[in-house]
């Protein structure tokens, strides 16, 4: 496959994206990354913006950052940031896009097979989904949390999205609710690499360059999805 791999990143509200964000835009780890960043989730009141400069403005064009990393953010359209970003293509390796929290990756991943210029440059590599492990039960089940914000739909479609799922905030819960939570997104997701984490650190490798989107087989888990 030909051109930059494009790693998607989803998780409901809480789950961590953030978290990974900031180790991946502020730590040393010898990865040049274009992280492009999703705001329209400012206008719900949700998770502000990563990325603002000394005045507290958040950075509209594309911001090289002291480990080499670029940030840029997605409020006119993925694809105009994609193809923002594609004139400093010498400057990075791999493209992270951040979904906000209730977006629908489904969605996001069409966007690379619908445009026919754009997939001659990126490739859609992963779909990546944090989970929390805390309180993921509760938003499968549509109770407590979940219930309130009506997430259950979407949180239930970003683990069947998904490529990569990465059960966050390990420390928090026991190895029993932990078991139990892998369980119900094995349920909804077969196929996926389930990665535990603790500050949602886990090596860069298990989410970029890791050749794992299979449109038939997210075809698959959709179907499947629908019948549980």
């Amino acid at each position: 496959t030909t051109g930059t791999p494009v790693t998607v990143l989803t998780g409901a509200l809480g789950s961590g994206k953030t978290t990974l964000l900031r180790y991946i835009l502020g730590k040393n780890h010898g990865y040049r990354v274009a992280v492009i960043q999703n705001e329209f989730s400012e206008e719900m009141g949700m998770e502000s913006p990563l990325i603002t400069n000394s005045s507290g403005e958040t950075f509209k064009d594309i911001v090289e950052l002291p480990n080499g990393c670029l940030c840029c953010s997605a409020k006119d359209g993925l694809i105009t940031a994609l193809d923002r970003l594609l004139e400093e293509r010498q400057r990075f390796d791999y493209v992270l896009v951040e979904a906000t929290g209730v977006a629908d990756p489904q969605s996001i991943c069409e966007i690379f097979w619908v445009d026919d210029e754009l997939g001659s440059k990126v490739y859609l590599d992963g779909v990546v989904a944090l989970v929390d492990s805390q309180n993921a039960l509760h938003l499968l089940d549509g109770d407590g949390v979940g219930a309130e914000l009506g997430l259950q739909a979407e949180s239930a479609k970003q683990v069947a999205c998904a490529d990569v799922l990465i059960m966050n905030k390990a420390d928090l819960t026991s190895e029993a609710h932990r078991a139990k939570v892998a369980a119900r997104i094995v349920a909804l997701n077969p196929t996926a690499t389930v990665h535990e984490s603790t500050y949602a650190e886990v090596p860069l490798s298990a989410l970029l360059a890791i050749k794992a989107f299979d449109r038939q087989r997210l075809a698959t888990s959709l179907s499947a999805m629908a019948q549980l």
